[in-house]
This record gives C-alpha cells, structure tokens and sequence, in this order.
C-alpha cells in the first residue's frame, strides 16, 4: 500500500529543507575509489529519516560508516553510545586483517547545510567537505569537518544483557542512582507506545559507565536481563534520542532488528515525532518493507552493487524493494558464525560461485548466533538466513533453543526444535572447528601438510598430534608456534585449503548445506 504523506510527513520535510543551523547532511559522493562493496555514487537527502535498503553485501553498513565519519565534534562532546573518544573515524568501522589490503585512493565529498553571520544578518548556505586517503597514508582533514553529535546503533544493541559478559560481570554492581531524569521519563513514554506497554516505571540502573535499563509494569519489576531483545533495544535508542544534543545525527544499522510489523510502523512514527521536535535526522538500513512503507517515496532508497559500480535508487516502493531482495543473484544468503576461525573454515569449504552469493558474518558465542539468527527470522522470516556454530556445541543444543524460544515467545516446543533443525547447523563432529580441521589432516593428509609447509612426514605428523592435545582454541597457535609463524589466522587458512582441496567430501558436509540453502532461498 502506497504511503500517504501525513502533515507530520510534511512538517518534517519543511524543517529539513528550511533549517541550516544544525549542520544537516544533504549528500554523500564517493567521487574517487572503492570501500568495500561501494564504487563511485551520490546520495542525497531530503526528509529527516533516510532508509536504504538492498542485498546482503551491497554495501549499505559501509554507507552508514560513511555517514557516521562525516562530522567532527568537540572535544568536551561526548556521543552516548560511544565510549572512546568524542566522534566517529573510519577506524571505527573499517577494520582490516593482516593479509587485507587498507583502501585506498579514497576521496568522499559531503554536502551539509550551514548557517553563518556576515555583517550582522544570517546566511544560510551549503558546504562541501573532502576526506581523502591516499596510498599507504591516513584519513586526511578530520578536524576540518563540520561540527555535529553523531549517535550510531549497530546489529549488536538486539544482544540482551543476559549474554553481555561486561554485564553480567557488574549483575551485582548496577544500582539505580537517585531520582530518574526526564529523558528517563520520556523514554518510557515512547517504549511503551511502540510497544503498546504500559510501564508504570523506567530508570537505569548504572555502574561506572555502563547502564543496565530497569522497567516496571503490572506489578512487575525486572531488568534488561530479562528482556526481549526488541525491548531492551529500543530503552537504549530512545534514551539517546532524547538525551543527545538537538540537530544529532542518528545512523541505525537494520531498524527493524527485533521488532514485529505493528511495532516498526509505531517505532518509525514514534521517531518522526523526535524528529521533529529535536531537529534530528536519522539515516539507517533495512531489509523489511514494512519499515519502506513508513517513510515517504523521496526517503526511500534501495542499493545496488556489481562489478560495473554502485546505484542508488531512489522513490523505491516497499513492492519493488520487496521484488529485488528476493530476486538478485548475489549475496541472497546470509550465514551467521562464531568467529573468524569459523568463517575462514566455512569460507573456504564454498566453492567460487557460492562465495559470490552469500555473507558470512560473525557475531558471537554460539548462544549469541542463536539469538541474532532468531531476532532476525522473527523479523523477516523470508530473510534467507542460517547459522553454522562449533561442533562441540552439539551436547548444548537445548541451551540454543532456550535462546531462540526467548526471541520466539509463547510458541510450542515443536516449532523451537523445527527452526533449530532447519536453520542452526554444526561444524564438525562433537569438537570445536580447530581440532576437527587437524584430526582430519591428521588422518588423512598429513603427507599434504608436510608438502604445503616443506616440512618431513614426521615432523608434520609430530606438529598435528601435539596440537590436538592443546587447550580448545589453542591448536593453531600450537601448529604456527611449530611452524615458527605469528599470524594463526595465515596458519589456518592453509590448513583449511589444504584439507578441503586433498577431501573434498568433507568441503561438502559444508558447501552442500549451502547448495540446499541456496536453492530454497
């Protein structure tokens, strides 16, 4: 159903169009380069939310990225869901392994309003700002930039608390200290209308910098660690909503993370409303149309990304946003892991073609996955989305389902062990991914471990079996420590190559989960 531009639509669109003092941004060019999936494009701005939505690996969270590190900000500021430092720098979002090559070659130019005063009367204009990074060399120019508070919310806000170690390391430190703010009060107002929830009282509880939400309702009290992951979510964004500086700018990594239908039509109605009140704007990705429908034609944005470069589509309806996640031939899979030794493992038991169509993402323990992969199939159950987690999880299969029933609420059992069974598989056999990858080569291509690294049978076979005696998650750096190499992650990978090129049998207890997956996607 097409949106309806309501005057709540059209106060904002005025605002934005009309205010210059807070530094809006009306465009992101990638004149030079390439980040990650994104070639050259232009993005603009013209409504105080912006969603984009767009496959897996189309380069949507680099787009945040690039937003979020378009604003200086001084020294004194300090954003509330940042902790380390007062604004947003590429470091913060473009993290490179050893054997990654840093971009390069890198020129951004940003379009933000600006209010000056010339001669006693105000002027209001635009301003252009160019962050380069040459070859081998640093971000040029970040105090250069335009001042403005910079808020961002990565996928990572729907974990609860309960699987949070800092949290449940202070369970018995947090305390509520004196009488809870305004903002407090005002949190609690928009939580409940999003979630239809009437709270008789929110507060944080807090120790040193870390906050714990606390809620009451019903007679009830009880905490962000027994929240659903939606809830505990939306307490923190809304807290930082009303308490960040006014003309803030807010970036959202996947909005609809944990929240059904109803309540994502309320939450993005709840945030126009502090939109326009605050002067805030908000730009920020997903993957449901229902969250597309909510937003006029000109705030919608759907991202495509080939060989041949990036376009950006804008007056995207939820209908043809829809037709195209469904539709493309790359990056239609996302599959959650443990780790970087688990998506290295799984990485290389995919053939080429199967690499160019999926995401491998890692997020957590295995508990972790459970719930990010449940939270985002409650979400989008069409989502083509599964997890792969250690073997030596297998014994513990009823603490996953304990995970995804508290995302799942109120359904029966027999549905908590269909989505386990259909959508959770394992790595190997009943032990972690590092020693299965060993035994293997222990057992059958230990000739090929001593080709691949110029070393005697012997000594190869000397190196496997005192691996598999170390510590879980110590093996590999027992094998690199032998092989007189620091990089464990270079050492695994060779390992992996090695084993799945000489057993191809065991690349396909992997590579044909995903063919499965693939297909029914």
């Amino acid at each position: 159903m097409a949106h309806r531009e309501s005057d709540l639509d059209k106060a904002n669109g005025k605002w934005f169009k009309n205010q210059f003092q807070h530094n809006q941004l009306l465009s992101i060019e990638l004149k030079e380069g390439k980040l990650r999936a994104l070639n050259k494009f232009i993005i603009e701005f013209e409504y105080p939310i912006s969603l984009i939505a767009g496959t897996n690996g189309s380069g949507k969270s680099t787009l945040l990225a690039i937003a979020a590190c378009g604003f200086h900000s001084e020294e004194t500021s300090q954003p509330i869901a940042k902790t380390d430092s007062p604004y947003y720098t590429f470091s913060d979002f473009l993290v490179q392994s050893k054997q990654e090559i840093p971009p390069s070659g890198i020129e951004v130019i940003y379009k933000t309003s600006e209010q000056t005063i010339e001669n006693g009367k105000t002027k209001n204009t635009e301003k252009f700002t160019t962050l380069k990074k040459i070859k081998d060399g640093k971000w040029a120019t970040y105090a250069k930039r335009p001042i403005k508070n910079v808020e961002y919310f990565g996928i990572e806000r729907v974990v609860p608390h309960s699987e949070k170690s800092i949290s449940k390391s202070y369970k018995k430190s947090f305390k509520v200290d004196g009488k809870r703010s305004k903002n407090e009060e005002k949190t609690e107002l928009s939580v409940g209308k999003v979630l239809s929830k009437n709270y008789s009282e929110f507060q944080f509880q807090k120790y040193s910098k870390y906050k714990l939400p606390q809620v009451s309702r019903d007679g009830y009290t009880y905490s962000g660690f027994n929240m659903g992951a939606g809830e505990n979510a939306l307490f923190e964004i809304f807290f930082t909503l009303h308490s960040c500086p006014n003309g803030s700018l807010i970036v959202i990594d996947e909005i609809e993370l944990g929240l059904h239908a109803l309540a994502q039509t309320r939450f993005i109605d709840e945030l126009k409303q502090i939109c326009k009140e605050k002067n805030l704007q908000i730009i920020a990705t997903t993957h449901s149309p229902t969250a597309l429908s909510c937003v006029p034609l000109y705030a919608r944005y759907y991202i495509e990304t080939s060989d041949e470069g990036t376009i950006i589509h804008r007056y995207v309806s939820e209908a043809l946003a829809t037709g195209k996640l469904a539709g493309t031939n790359s990056n239609e899979l996302t599959i959650l892991v443990e780790d970087t030794s688990a998506l290295t493992l799984v990485k290389n038991a995919l053939t080429r073609e199967q690499r160019n169509r999926v995401t491998i993402t890692p997020v957590g323990s295995n508990t972790i996955v459970a719930r990010v992969l449940a939270s985002i199939k409650k979400t989008d159950n069409n989502r083509n989305c599964i997890a792969f987690v250690d073997g030596d999880t297998i014994a513990k299969k009823s603490t996953l389902s304990d995970e995804i029933t508290a995302v799942y609420e109120n359904k029966e059992k027999y549905y908590i062990e269909d989505f386990l069974n259909k959508n959770i598989y394992f790595i190997g056999p009943n032990i972690n991914p590092e020693k299965w990858i060993l035994q293997e080569l222990l057992n059958s291509c230990t000739s090929d471990f001593a080709e691949d690294f110029e070393i005697s049978e012997i000594e190869a076979k000397s190196i496997l079996s005192q691996a598999m005696r170390e510590k879980t998650h110590k093996e590999i750096r027992s094998v690199a420590r032998a092989l007189s190499e620091q990089d464990e992650s270079y050492i695994f990978n060779r390992l992996c190559i090695t084993l799945f090129k000489k057993c191809p049998h065991i690349r396909r207890t992997i590579s044909d989960v995903i063919d499965t997956q693939l297909m029914l996607g």
